[in-house]
This record gives C-alpha cells, sequence and structure tokens, in this order.
C-alpha cells in the first residue's frame, strides 16, 4: 500500500512539474505581450534593458562555439542556437568573449577572440540587429511596425549612451557580450560585427 500511495505522489509531483513548466513561458510571453499595448516603446525598452540585460550574458555563446558550429553544420547549429525572426532574415546570436591587444580607430573596436576578428562599432549604432538578438519584443505585440522600430532606435540609443565610455582605453583587453547576424547560405565571414549590451574594459 505504501508503494502504491509513492508511486502515486511520485507521478503527480511528475505531471505538476510538466504543467509548471508549460505554463512559465506562456507567461512571460503574456506579460511582455501586455506590456508592450500598454506602454510607449521607449518604456518597453527601459524595463528590458533594466531587468533582462545580465541574463542576456548568462546565456550568450562563446565566440569561440559559434565558430566551430558553423564550421560543422552552419544551417543546423543557427536552427539549434539562433533567432530567426522569419523567412529570409538572417540568424541572429547573442555572443560574449574577450578581445585581447584591440585596437580602436574611433569608429570600431577591433581585436581578436578565440581566433576570430572582431569589430564592434561605438560611433554609429544603427539598424534592428540589438532589437532582434536580444529576444525580448515580438513584432506581434506592438500596435504597428512604426513603434516596433521605434524600439530599435531607442535601443541603439541607449547602447551608445550607456555602454560606449565617451574615452575608449587604449590597449589592454575588453570584455563583451553583444548581437551579431549570420546568414547560414554564406561563407563564415571573415569577422564578426558585434553591437554591444555590455563591455568591461581591463588594463
Amino acid at each position: 500500500m505504501k508503494k502504491a500511495l509513492k508511486i502515486a505522489l511520485g507521478a503527480a509531483a511528475a505531471v505538476c512539474a510538466v504543467v509548471f513548466a508549460v505554463r512559465i513561458e506562456p507567461l512571460e510571453e503574456h506579460l511582455a505581450a501586455e506590456m508592450a499595448a500598454k506602454f510607449k516603446p521607449e518604456e518597453v525598452a527601459d524595463w528590458h534593458w533594466e531587468h533582462d540585460r545580465a541574463r542576456l550574458q548568462d546565456e550568450a555563446l562563446g565566440i569561440g562555439e559559434l565558430l566551430s558550429g558553423l564550421k560543422a553544420d552552419p544551417q543546423a547549429f543557427c536552427d539549434a542556437h539562433a533567432r530567426v525572426l522569419g523567412i529570409g532574415s538572417g540568424s541572429f546570436f547573442v555572443v560574449k568573449g574577450t578581445l585581447e591587444g584591440f585596437t580602436s580607430d574611433g569608429e570600431y573596436l577591433s581585436g581578436d577572440c578565440e581566433g576570430s576578428l572582431v569589430r564592434i562599432p561605438v560611433k554609429y549604432i544603427f539598424g534592428n540587429l540589438a532589437r532582434d538578438a536580444s529576444g525580448w519584443f515580438n513584432l506581434d505585440d506592438f500596435q504597428n511596425t512604426m513603434a516596433f522600430n521605434e524600439i530599435s532606435s531607442y535601443l541603439n540609443s541607449r547602447i551608445l549612451s550607456d555602454v560606449i565610455p565617451s574615452e575608449i582605453p587604449q590597449g589592454g583587453s575588453c570584455d563583451f557580450c553583444g548581437a551579431v547576424e549570420v546568414k547560414p547560405a554564406e561563407a563564415i565571414p571573415a569577422s564578426f560585427r558585434v553591437i554591444p549590451y555590455l563591455l568591461e574594459f581591463h588594463d
């Protein structure tokens, strides 16, 4: 009898675990959609910036891991790890690493990271890469395309003001976490252009 009771309780616990696991993600999606509907685009971006940016670094792929996956089977790797907006879009990743002995020409911070050349824009940031790679925003959650595009513009401005220092240190190393786009049908790029979410300089 006791054995049967233990089995029944174990089965019930397993079912509860599955139910809660299934509900967590839709709840997060529901809250994100509700936020996008009620608040201004910059307010939505601010909330994610303050609450979710650190998590991007925790979940980011290393540059070496990205390169190895693209060399082995680019399409399979992108299918497994990338964010894709729709048919014909590129594959978006959040990556991290350390630039050793970087240089700066005023527009890009460049250096080697695990055998790959990484270039980080530090003067002009434009486009939708930071928005699309983050996974924070869904077009269907916004009232129109204009509001969705305002997210990109505002997020890019926050990167320039909050992440890029007014004076780039010379020499040393730089830890980074940022967004990169890859097109699996094309050759592996000679360098990766990374839009930074986080930069940390070391002497």
